[in-house]
């Protein structure tokens, strides 16, 4: 199944946040976000609780002490215990964040270093884009792989930078496609066949470059079943 591709510089943690949420960053691109979080309502409750205690134990101490020194060494006493445990109270952890929270901040965060299968890639660009990540797929998770048997610790930092930087082209070459499809649907003037033909040799060359790395990967690929066999 086509992922959401993340550049290898994102967080790991960021980035399986991406590849399993596509639709709700799909939902993000489009202009949504969600709800702002509920206020943490523990800390307020909390204060008055401490409050309360703190009231009930003054107006008991009042009741024995006729001494006015001990009465203000009393109420200082009772101050300092007071701040005391409004700060243990101001450390009490927030409400924990919501999944769609989490996403919305790292998705405006890392904004332009990932790329979603359905809006950035065309029928061409998705296809090429499925054949490499099923190569890559392959690769890292052969039994060859996990045994040590090919460059482990290389294919885990090299293959995802391929996929990330294959994903990048194919997107500019799908860009490239609908400026073509503009151009041809937009009529046949002289002005406009001189126009697509500086167009048409880029289109050509970067799917030519394009698919010769897929078709590397791929050929990784075989080699890696012969191993595999």
């Amino acid at each position: 199944m086509r992922r959401v591709v993340v550049d290898p510089e994102v967080p790991p943690k960021t980035a399986d946040l991406f590849r399993r949420h596509a639709s709700m960053l799909s939902r993000i691109r489009a202009g949504w976000s969600p709800e702002p979080p509920p206020p943490n309502s523990r800390l307020p409750g909390r204060f008055l609780n401490v409050g309360g205690g703190v009231a009930a134990i003054f107006l008991v101490c009042l009741m024995f002490l006729a001494d006015v020194g001990q009465l203000l060494f009393f109420m200082l006493a009772l101050l300092v215990f007071v701040v005391f445990v409004g700060l243990l109270a101001a450390r009490e952890p927030a409400e924990p964040e919501t999944i769609e929270h989490e996403l919305y901040r790292e998705a405006r965060w890392y904004e332009g270093r990932y790329l979603l299968p359905a809006e950035d890639f065309d029928y061409n660009a998705g296809q090429l884009l499925d054949r490499t990540q099923q190569a890559i797929d392959y690769i890292l998770r052969s039994r060859v792989n996990a045994m040590g048997m090919l460059d482990s610790v290389r294919n885990s930092v090299m293959l995802p930078a391929q996929e990330w930087e294959i994903a990048r082209l194919l997107t500019k070459l799908s860009a490239l496609r609908n400026e073509h499809h503009e151009f041809v649907y937009g009529g046949s003037t002289p002005e406009v066949a001189a126009a697509m033909a500086p167009l048409e040799r880029a289109l050509a060359a970067s799917e030519a470059a394009v698919l010769a790395r897929v078709e590397a990967l791929e050929r990784y690929a075989g080699h890696v079943a012969d191993a595999e066999r």
